[in-house]
């Protein structure tokens, strides 16, 4: 680095210290510093991890206080004075602090990854912990936005259109994509685009177009997921984009993303059970109850110490790895049928193939391995108690994770060996490939994919960068850990 730039920098930091030393001692405090390396060069994140950074002013809300430090400190992180740009969208409670999330805007327009997340300490609402990943906006950078606000540009609707032409023939929606304007950085320029999330049967996983709103192009293209095992079949995200197809001799679709969305909303109305009279699902009473399952826990190979088991290997070899488990909080209907529907997980049919799940007439799951049922029973189980086991390290009430529940295909992955969490409608898919044990007979690979739920529940804008491998670090973890914690 540069003395020049070693001098700049110098130069950012003395205003806010000058501010801090009068607020607080600073004998004694640590922190740590980190700035962006590109072409801001501004704080990315600040640490401080023995004293409080900023004093709460006694009459003040954390709120105000926050946005007191962030004007006080706007030339170091690279803000407007008056936090113009900035919108307060979320404040996520934890243990130990509550996170204070600033979306930024640029002419009422989010800007894509850029946020400002500052974290007040609950022990004494001292700010601790600032991360930021905002870009400097110019008055010319503005303007630029608003010329092109000005020109015209295709709708959402086109911008939907437009990405479904992408898609391979027999493609089938298998939720209901996501369509949002935002800006996106290029080395400081703002440009203007649409991105469009959507999941096939036909590719694999969950897919973000990005579209430039003039031209209606799509200028990039990228997978939200990762596979639990190796890499999906199918054709890359290159070859989506270059005509790459066309050399694995796959044809583009020729239906309409109108007829494709209607086939889809069709789907979901004919997945909703019809009672007498014509009463929906929903009108059905409903009642909390609990169950049985057989199932693995964790699984066979760790119960029963052999190394030796194999997918292939007589069923009776499995035989002394069964646990007699509660489900707990399943749902009975008026009608007498238990099915795997609960606060915190939900077996549903959302992936392909199309299967429905299992229910019984007694709340008792007796089927074992190689069969669907067996699968429905270990995944709502697992989940349900590793949800219960992070309320019981106190992430209850308003910080809970994945609180409103999440979703699961237990056949799903178009019965490939694999499986992954879909981010877009909080789900989860797990591939029951013949011949092979089902991602869904482990318990480590169940709470690995809901590791990759819990972290998209608690981390907004996540992405970029090695998030990737964070993301994967994190699960393997997840997954191994409450398994032998439980």
């Amino acid at each position: 680095m540069s003395s020049n730039n070693e001098f700049k920098k110098r130069s950012r930091l003395m205003k806010p210290l000058a501010i801090l030393a009068a607020l607080i001692p600073m004998v004694g405090v640590t922190q740590e510093l980190t700035w962006h390396s590109d072409y801001r060069s501004t704080a990315k994140l600040l640490i401080n991890d023995q004293q409080p950074l900023i004093a709460k002013a006694p009459t003040a809300s954390d709120e105000a206080q926050v946005r007191s430090y962030l004007s006080a400190n706007a030339e170091q992180f690279g803000l407007h004075p008056e936090l113009k740009y900035l919108s307060l969208v979320t404040i996520k409670p934890s243990l130990l602090a509550n996170h204070y999330h600033f979306q930024q805007q640029i002419q009422g327009t989010a800007v894509d990854k850029a946020e400002i997340v500052v974290s007040v300490a609950n022990s004494d609402n001292s700010i601790i912990r600032v991360y930021n990943s905002t870009h400097p906006i110019s008055q010319v950078a503005e303007a630029s936005v608003v010329e092109q606000l000005s020109k015209a540009h295709i709708s959402a609707s086109d911008a939907l259109s437009k990405v479904w032409a992408y898609q391979p023939a027999k493609s089938k929606l298998l939720t209901e994509p996501g369509v949002r304007q935002v800006a996106i950085n290029e080395n400081g320029e703002f440009r203007l685009v649409y991105q469009v999330t959507m999941v096939v049967n036909e590719l694999k996983g969950s897919w973000e177009y990005t579209l430039d709103v003039q031209k209606g192009e799509v200028i990039k293209l990228k997978r939200l997921n990762a596979p639990y095992k190796g890499a999906f079949s199918g054709p890359t995200a290159e070859q989506i984009l270059n005509k790459g197809l066309a050399k694995q001799n796959i044809k583009r679709t020729s239906i309409s993303y109108n007829k494709a969305f209607q086939e889809y909303r069709d789907k979901q109305a004919k997945s909703t059970v019809q009672v007498e009279g014509g009463a929906e699902a929903d009108a059905i009473a409903k009642t909390a109850s609990t169950g049985s399952a057989q199932v693995f826990d964790p699984d066979p190979r760790t119960t029963l110490n052999d190394a030796d088991l194999h997918p292939t290997s007589p069923d009776s070899a499995f035989s002394a790895a069964y646990f007699t488990r509660t489900l707990q909080d399943i749902t009975l209907s008026d009608f007498g049928i238990y099915s795997l529907e609960g606060p915190w997980i939900s077996i549903v049919d959302w992936d392909e193939p199309s299967t429905a799940p299992s229910t019984t007439l007694d709340g008792n799951w007796t089927e074992l391995r190689g069969n669907l049922a067996f699968y429905d029973a270990m995944t709502y189980f697992h989940i349900d108690q590793n949800q219960r086991y992070l309320q019981s390290l106190g992430f209850v009430g308003d910080k809970l994770i994945q609180g409103d529940g999440i979703t699961a295909d237990t056949n799903g992955v178009d019965e490939e060996d694999n499986a992954f969490f879909e981010p877009g409608a909080n789900r989860l898919t797990f591939g029951s490939p013949v011949g092979c044990a089902s991602n869904a007979e482990d318990a480590d690979v169940i709470l690995h994919e809901y590791g990759h739920a819990l972290q998209d529940s608690i981390v907004m804008n996540w992405g970029g960068g090695d998030t990737g491998a964070i993301g994967e670090g994190f699960s393997d973890y997840w997954g191994a850990h409450t398994v032998m914690a439980l």
